[in-house]
C-alpha cells in the first residue's frame, strides 16, 4: 500500500507507518512542497495507486483550500488527510467540500491521530480536533486596512512579496511593510501563521 505524506518534515512517517504495520509492503512516501505532492501524484498514475495522501495545511505553495482541491482532482477517489494546527468546524466543513475526507489536528496524541487515519483511509469523513483548539477572532480582521487585506489575500493563495507588489501597483517594500502591520495585528508569528489563520477565518 502506498501513502503520500505531503509535509515540511517528516514527522508523521513513523506513526503512519505504526497505524498501518499490519500491511504488506507498506510504503510510505515524503514530499516536502505542493509541486511536489503534486509532481508525485501524477507520476502515480499507471502506476501502483496511492491509497492515502496525509497532507499538511502549511505545506509550502499549497495555496489553502485551492490548493487542497487541484490535489483532490487530481486523484479523486484517493481518501486525502487535512493536517491542520488548531482549526474550526467551519474549516473542517470547506476542506471536506474541498476534497478532503479527513482533517485533524496536528496535536492530537497517536492514538486519536491513528484512528482518524485508519477512519479516512476507510473512505469514511472524520474531524477530530485537540482539546487546544485554536481559532482566531474574525474580528482581527476588521482591523485590517483595504490594501492590508487585499496583501493578505495575496498571501494566502501563495503569492511572493514581488508578486503582491506587481499586482497592486505598489513598492515591494510597501509589501512588506504591510506585511508586518497584518502579521502584529492578528497576533500571528510570521507571515505563514498569518496565512493560516486568516485561512481559519474563511478568508482563503
Amino acid at each position: 500500500m502506498n501513502i503520500l505524506l505531503a509535509a515540511e518534515t517528516p514527522t508523521l512517517s513513523n506513526l503512519i507507518s505504526a497505524t498501518f504495520s499490519e500491511v504488506a509492503d507498506l510504503s510510505v512516501t515524503h514530499v516536502s512542497t505542493a509541486t511536489a505532492a503534486q509532481t508525485k501524484l501524477d507520476s502515480a498514475r499507471g502506476q501502483a495507486p496511492i491509497a492515502l495522501v496525509v497532507l499538511d495545511y502549511a505545506l509550502p505553495g499549497l495555496s489553502g483550500l485551492n490548493g487542497v482541491r487541484q490535489l483532490a482532482k487530481q486523484l479523486p477517489n484517493t481518501p486525502m488527510v487535512l493536517v491542520l494546527r488548531g482549526g474550526t468546524l467551519e474549516l473542517s466543513q470547506r476542506a471536506h467540500r474541498a476534497g478532503a475526507n479527513g482533517v485533524v489536528a496536528q496535536n492530537l496524541l497517536p492514538d486519536d491521530m491513528s484512528n482518524a487515519l485508519k477512519i479516512a483511509r476507510s473512505g469514511l469523513f472524520v474531524s477530530v480536533f485537540a482539546d487546544e483548539l485554536t481559532s482566531a477572532d474574525k474580528d482581527a480582521l476588521t482591523q485590517l486596512s483595504d490594501r492590508e487585506m487585499q496583501v493578505l489575500k495575496g498571501l494566502c493563495t501563495g503569492m511572493q512579496n514581488k508578486e503582491i507588489a506587481h499586482t497592486f501597483s505598489i513598492q515591494e517594500v510597501t509589501v512588506k511593510m504591510h506585511m508586518r502591520s497584518i502579521v502584529g495585528k492578528l497576533g500571528a508569528k510570521n507571515r505563514t501563521h498569518a496565512a493560516l489563520i486568516a485561512r481559519d477565518l474563511g478568508l482563503a
